[in-house]
């Protein structure tokens, strides 16, 4: 099932091939208060990204679904599942994870998503 993530993740990518060296590219985590995924990805993830080259690359913030989100984000559809982490560059949504894969495939896809947009 992860592995068809990252696939479904890079294939969205293709779109995107004549993109050029983004100048701010966030990684925007949509969650809720209630959402036990989104807790276990703070825990296991949240400061180590941080620290990491994505982390440095696409800093992560975090947004609840519940507030308002017209904060002039170009989203490509509606947030419906939590965790969603979309990547945006500016305030356009460039790709997404959507759910939480676990630590350690959660890296291998924001990365390997990160070098493909290089």
């Amino acid at each position: 099932m992860f592995k068809s993530l990252y696939i479904i993740a890079i294939v969205s990518l293709l779109g995107l091939s004549g993109i050029a060296e983004a100048r701010d590219m966030r990684l925007i985590v949509f969650e809720t208060d209630e959402c036990s995924y989104c807790d276990l990805f703070h825990r296991d993830v949240a400061q180590s990204y941080a620290e990491s080259w994505p982390g440095r690359v696409a800093p992560l913030e975090r947004q609840n679904v519940t507030a308002d989100q017209s904060v002039a984000l170009q989203l490509k559809q509606p947030i419906t599942t939590v965790p969603t982490f979309v990547l945006v560059d500016g305030n356009n949504e460039l790709v997404r994870i959507t759910g939480y894969p676990g630590r350690q495939n959660f890296f291998q896809v924001i990365t390997g998503l990160l070098q493909e947009l290089r």
